[in-house]
C-alpha cells in the first residue's frame, strides 16, 4: 500500500513540474526565436540566484513596470551553476512580451532540466507501481 502511493505520488510530481515549468519554458522558446531586445520599460526590483545542490541552482526573478502595474515573477532552475550573471529584462517589440535574458540564454538547459527531473520522477513512480502490481500477482 505504501509503495502504491509513494508510486501515485511520483507521477503526481513529474506531471506537476510540466505543469509549474512548462509554460514558461514554452513561452521563453518561442521568444528565443524573435528578436528580443533589452527593455527600459520593466526593472529588475529582485533577483536571487542560487546552487541548491552541487550543480542545481534556481533563480528567481521579479520585473516591475517602470510606468506602475503588476509586478512579473519569473523561477527558473538550472543545471549547473549560475556565476556573475547579470540579469536584465527583454522585450519583444512584435509581441511586448517580457523575458529575461536568464530565461532566454538558458533555455535549452532549462528544458533538459525540465525533461530530466520530471522523467527521473516519472520512471520512478512507474518502476515502483510495477512492483506493487507484480507483487499483487503473487
Amino acid at each position: 500500500m505504501k509503495v502504491g502511493l509513494a508510486a501515485v505520488a511520483m507521477i503526481l510530481l513529474a506531471c506537476a513540474t510540466i505543469w509549474l515549468w512548462g509554460p514558461s519554458i514554452l513561452k521563453d522558446y518561442q521568444l528565443s526565436g524573435q528578436s528580443l531586445q533589452p527593455t527600459t520599460a520593466f526593472a529588475v526590483t529582485d533577483a536571487r540566484c542560487k546552487t541548491k545542490v552541487f550543480f542545481l541552482s534556481s533563480c528567481d526573478v521579479t520585473l516591475e513596470p517602470s510606468a506602475g502595474g503588476a509586478k512579473q515573477e519569473f523561477d527558473y532552475f538550472l543545471l549547473g551553476r549560475l556565476g556573475g550573471e547579470s540579469v536584465y529584462p527583454m522585450v519583444d517589440p512584435a509581441t511586448n512580451a517580457v523575458t529575461t535574458n536568464i530565461g532566454v540564454e538558458y533555455i535549452t538547459n532549462r528544458i533538459l532540466m525540465l525533461l530530466l527531473l520530471s522523467g527521473f520522477l516519472f520512471v520512478l513512480g512507474i518502476g515502483a507501481l510495477a512492483k506493487v502490481v507484480s507483487g499483487a500477482r503473487a
